[in-house]
């Protein structure tokens, strides 16, 4: 199992999202499948970045 280690722009956003269990589950369940190990599903992947910043890595 990994260790998770929260940065203090991640503290921030919990803030943010605070009132909003929808988002909480979903960054709750993102972080579970972190910490065991398994797969992201294929809209949590990184993906190539369209408009303006197509340029970046």
């Amino acid at each position: 199992m990994l260790k998770i280690v929260y940065q203090s722009r991640f503290k921030k956003d919990a803030k943010r999202y605070a009132n909003n269990k929808k988002a909480q589950s979903v960054i709750l369940k993102t972080i579970e499948l972190l910490q065991t190990g398994e797969p992201l599903p294929e809209r949590y992947r990184e993906h190539s970045l369209a408009g303006q910043y197509y340029w970046l890595p």
